[in-house]
Formats: structure tokens, sequence, C-alpha cells
């Protein structure tokens, strides 16, 4: 729920009092320390795919969400400054003119009538470099290279003016271009096409990218967590050599059919291709047109990121070619292809079992519920009805920061979070304890951001709060101008890698006291260095919040 410019009125201030029995501590205001402000980009697939793999793909795919106005969406691969569809000087008008009616049988043809299992003639097979070119006018040339279905290709501008081609064999070019050029040439003509990717990139990746925290153990095949764990030697079965990417400890090639593909926690600057590299005899044999994947810029929040065999593509759109279902069978080790600047981080590496790994948890915010990130808001309901009078903010001392995975502030507040909250269905950050006498990071609300009254929230008899967080944390009742010398009421809250329900009754506090309250605070105090992790989901009436597991 976004706030307006009402809620700024002294209106709203004094319609305050008819919600709380309150006390004016008549105080200057306290200063707040600004959280640091990094970025989280967020930003489609522009894939550069090493010598090994031939040359450069362009990968291109739209996300769908924005943070704030920082997220950064790549030029769709189908414009093209001259997007023309061009035929050599063999062609005459009428091959142009295969029109809208001659393809009419193809008007309710899905895209899935083109599915990778699809049988090619004798002829393609014997016909070297070869593809089948079909024609879909919904879709566009689907494109299908022995067997493989690589995607849809478009004419001018991402429309689909008919060609001389449906279902034809004909040999592709595909120049591995910015403009993701591929140069198609059927019976002598040659039409000049252009890729156009779906907007995802792939996998099964927990929604909204909040992070990922995980606790290393021997079944991953490799992790290293020092963030979480505190340890410094990686775990797991494979070995890991930055740059280069995860080798087995035999030798030689293994099946890995048995494995529905592969789940990666990572982070990264910009765009990681992850390629199934088969052995010097079958790289020869398909040219090192290896089957691969494009992992999004994580920069700031660990992600993790499942992936099918089947997702794994080769770079090339050409023959020959090989699936990554088919590729798995005879996986020397995987890739790990990215730019110097990349700054990638591998965390974890597992098997990706489609019944033992896929699970997702939906939080339920209920109909009590005094803030609920799902719902896109970052204003807090402490009063009756259903208006919103604090905000979620941040403040540390002046040695330690905050992280946030994107640009904060709006139009109405220059230190909103709510385009993180909106993106992320999650306040989610990254935090960092300074060197300072009595460091902290404090994420939090006033009862009121227009007054710097207490208040007495006895009524509410405590609340709910869903979080994920990679340390300890206390929330405290902080009254107004509040010091270390006062008796805030405190409780302490353990740290959990999954999203987990507390329930606090003011009992739950020391001392228990919710008579005077200025603001509700989640507070890290840890060794100075510490770097750690948080997302917060909700916030509701006591036995309000839950949660319930999916796979």
């Amino acid at each position: 729920m976004n706030l307006n410019k009402l809620v700024y009125t002294t209106f709203i201030a004094t319609t305050l009092t008819t919600f709380f029995a309150c006390s004016d501590n008549n105080s200057s205001s306290a200063a707040i320390t600004t959280p640091g402000n990094s970025s989280e980009i967020d930003i489609a697939d522009s894939s550069s795919i090493g010598t090994e793999s031939g040359n450069a793909a362009n990968n291109s795919s739209s996300n769908n969400s924005t943070v704030a106005n920082d997220s950064t969406t790549a030029k769709d691969s189908t414009a093209a400054k001259d997007s023309s569809v061009s035929k050599d000087k063999s062609s005459s008008s009428s091959d142009n003119n295969s029109t809208i009616s001659s393809s009419s049988d193809n008007n309710n043809t899905s895209s899935s009538s083109f599915s990778n299992n699809e049988t090619s003639s004798s002829s393609f097979i014997n016909n070297e470099g070869a593809c089948i070119v079909k024609l879909d006018s919904l879709y566009g040339y689907p494109v299908i290279c022995d067997s493989i279905r690589f995607g849809n290709l478009y004419s001018k501008d991402g429309e689909i003016y008919p060609i001389a081609v449906d279902g034809q064999i004909c040999t592709l070019n595909d120049h591995m271009d910015a403009d993701s050029i591929v140069e198609v040439t059927c019976d002598g003509i040659t039409y000049t096409l252009y890729k156009k990717y779906n907007n995802r990139a792939g996998g099964v990746m927990s929604a909204y990218s909040e992070p990922t925290l995980v606790s290393c153990d021997n079944n991953d095949l490799w992790c290293h967590n020092p963030i979480v764990d505190g340890t410094t030697a990686p775990v797991g079965s494979m070995t890991y050599q930055e740059n280069e990417g995860i080798y087995f400890s035999s030798p030689g090639t293994h099946d890995l059919s048995d494995w529905d593909g592969i789940c990666i926690t990572y982070t990264a600057d910009t765009n990681v291709n992850i390629l199934l590299d088969l052995g010097e005899t079958k790289n020869q044999e398909f040219n090192n047109n290896l089957p691969y994947i494009s992992l999004r810029p994580r920069p700031i929040i660990p992600s993790e990121i499942c992936y099918t065999w089947s997702e794994f593509k080769p770079a090339r759109w050409t023959s020959p070619a090989i699936s990554g279902k088919e590729a798995a069978k005879t996986i020397a080790h995987i890739k790990i292809q990215n730019q110097p600047t990349a700054n990638f981080n591998l965390i974890r590496l597992k098997k990706y079992l489609l019944k033992e790994n896929y699970s997702y948890n939906k939080i339920n915010c209920g109909d009590n519920y005094r803030w609920c990130a799902e719902y896109g808001e970052d204003g807090i309901i402490s009063g009756c009805g259903k208006e919103q009078f604090g905000t979620w903010d941040a403040q540390t001392d002046a040695t330690s920061s905050i992280t946030w995975p994107g640009k904060i502030g709006n139009e109405f507040n220059p230190n909103s979070l709510l385009g993180i909250i909106e993106y992320y269905q999650a306040l989610t950050g990254k935090f960092t304890i300074g060197n300072g006498e009595n460091a902290y990071v404090k994420i939090g609300f006033k009862l009121d951001y227009a007054t710097q009254e207490n208040f007495d929230i006895t009524s509410w008899g405590g609340f709910c709060f869903v979080y994920k967080s990679t340390h300890d944390f206390e929330i405290e009742l902080a009254p107004f101008n509040a010091d270390d010398s006062q008796s805030i009421p405190k409780v302490s809250i353990p740290k959990s890698l999954e999203p987990t329900v507390v329930n606090l009754s003011w009992d739950s506090f020391n001392p228990s006291d919710a008579s005077a309250v200025n603001r509700i605070n989640t507070v890290f105090r840890e060794a100075a260095g510490t770097t750690g992790y948080f997302a917060f989901y909700t916030l509701g009436e006591p036995g309000s919040c839950t949660i319930k597991e999916f796979k």
C-alpha cells in the first residue's frame, strides 16, 4: 500500500490521539545515521560465452519486476537498427509473398508443438549444419537443430512477416552479436532474422530472490559460506577452482542423468555462464558448442537457482548440437565462465532432485496483520482500522552500515524502503557491523512517523513476526530519545536460515512494559567486521502469522 501525500499531513498526526493513550516526552529529535545505499541490479541476461563455446551468446531475458528506479533492463534482442527481412539477389518478390493465408493452418499451433523431443527427418540428419525452421503465425519461426528446440526467430521489430520458410531444412549463420542476428538460408535464399528469448532466466528460483541463507553440509557437492558457518575450508565431494569450474574427484566423464539437474547458490556482479564440459572428444565432436545456462547478476543478496538438464542449451543455433539432458550422461566437469569484473562468489552447488529439493514456503499474513511485505507495503498499522502510521527505516552507529539490494527513497520519502519490499516481497538487506564502541544496526519503525510521542501499546498484547536471519538479533520497544542507560524492553530472537514465526507476548520482553514506546527495532550487535543477511516478511497480531510449506 503506497503512502500518498495525505499521510504527511498534520491531520493524520492529530488523529493518532484517538488510537493511543500517549505521553509526550517533549524531547528533541534523535539523530539518524543514514545507512549505506548500495544497489543490487537485476538486469536481463546479456551473456558472453568464451571461445571454447563459440564466441559470445546474447541470451537476453527481461525481468518483469524492477527495484525502485534502479533496475536495469537490457534492450530487447528482437530490436534491430535495420530490421527489415533481407534476401539475396536470387530471391524474387513472389518468394516474399508467402502470405498469412498460406500459413493459416498454423494459426492455432502453440509453441509446445515444437518440443525438444521432435524427431528430425533423415534428410535433416544427413544435411550437416542444417536445422528445421518452421513458421508459426503466433510464435515466429521455431528453430529445431538435432531435435533441440533452441527458441524462436522473428523478423522486423519482433513482428512475424511470412517468408518462404515452413518446416524447411535450412542452414543457419548465428552471428552471436549484440543484435542476435541469425541468417537463415533455405533453398539458396537468405533471410535475416532475430532471436527472441522467453522473459525468464530459466530454472527454479526462490521467489523474488530473497536471501538464500546456506549452512554447508557434506551432502553438498561443494559449499563454502563463512558468513553463516564461520569456516574457512569448503565442504563437499567436488573441487572448485575460481573462474574455472567444478571438478570431480576422479578423472574422466560422469553420468549424472539420474539427477534432474543442479542447484547453484551465488552472488555475482554480472552474468556468469555455466557450461557442461563433455571432455575433449565430445567437445570437438560438437565444435565446442556446449550446453550452458546464464546466471543473472545478484551482487548483494545470495540467490539459489535450480536448473534441470533440459534447460541447458547450446550457445550457437546450429548443427551439430547436443541437448543438456543428453550431455548430462558424459560430463567431465562443470565449467564457469565469467568476465573478470563479475566478482562471482560461488556459495553452494548441489544435486537438483525434484522430489527432494523443490519446495517453497507460503507466508500467510492473515487478516490481522500490522505489516505484510507480500502486499507491497512499507507502512505499519499501529492504530485502529487499517491506516498506516509508521514506516520501516534503518539506523546505524557511525561505523556500521546496511547495504540495500536496490535504491531507496521515493517522491514522498527519501528513505523509503518500499521499492525493495515490493520487489522482494520481503524487507531484505546485508548488514556490516563496524568497530565503534557500541556498534549496532537497527531496522525498525516508529509507531507514528509524524510525532515524537511515546505510545501505550499494552492493548496489543504483543505481536507475531516472520523473519530469516544469519545472526541472532534483539527486538526492542524503544521510547523516544532512548539511550543505553535506560532499561529498554528487549527480547532475543535466534538466527534462522528458513522463514520462521515467533509469537511475542509482552511477557517475553525484559522488562515487560509496552506503555511508553516510540519505535520497535530489530537490533544486530556483533563483533566488528561481522557481515550478515536478514529478511523480514510480516508482523501481525499474536497468533496471526503462519507459514505453510509446499512441495
